[in-house]
């Protein structure tokens, strides 16, 4: 049996500072983007449906990218199942076209691009990862994917953190250690 496959699309925001601005920058001060004064502070939480943006904060994708093909009903915000794979038909039904949302306030956690693979790509994680699949209040399927099962909890540096303190390295060596424990092969 093959495992069930998911494919999703649509629109989601993040509010976060970008370089040169520090991660945790709260305003924006010197990157591309920044709050307005009636906004809020950036959070860098993801956010897939409508309902999770404070009104304030929302901003609507630009236009052309809500035009539908010829004779469809205009795109919506919102990231929704456009598609299932390997499931029987009665699933695939039930699940296309639902909601889906990332819970827990998940963040990506770039660190001003220190997260990324040896060809100089950006390769954010996402964290918490905790996936939820409904519509409305029906929950069909929710499932999470944290850093460290037996730790779920667990931040993302606390891994690099711990995996130098066991080797007792110094800073930069530790850095690069810890770089090639936590991520491996992006």
């Amino acid at each position: 049996m093959s495992d069930l496959s998911i494919h999703f699309a649509g629109f989601w925001q993040c509010r976060l500072s970008t370089d040169p601005d520090p991660t945790l920058e709260r305003r924006g001060t010197s990157g591309y983007t920044f709050s307005l004064p009636r906004e809020s502070d950036f959070d860098r939480i993801i956010k897939t449906q409508f309902d999770q943006i404070p009104a304030r904060d929302f901003r609507q994708p630009f236009p052309p990218y809500l035009q539908a093909a010829a004779g469809a009903p205009p795109r919506r915000f919102g990231v929704f199942v456009t598609s299932v794979e390997n499931a029987p038909p009665a699933v695939a039904d039930l699940l296309s076209g639902a909601d889906l949302r990332l819970l827990r306030n998940p963040r990506f956690e770039l660190r001003n691009e220190i997260v990324g693979d040896s060809i100089n790509r950006i390769a954010p994680p996402i964290v918490p990862f905790d996936v939820q699949i409904s519509r409305g209040d029906r929950v069909y399927l929710r499932r999470s994917d944290p850093l460290d099962p037996n730790q779920p909890d667990k931040e993302i540096w606390w891994g690099a953190l711990s995996s130098v303190e066991g080797q007792g390295l110094g800073s930069r060596a530790a850095s690069r250690a810890a770089s090639s424990n936590c991520w491996g092969d992006l």
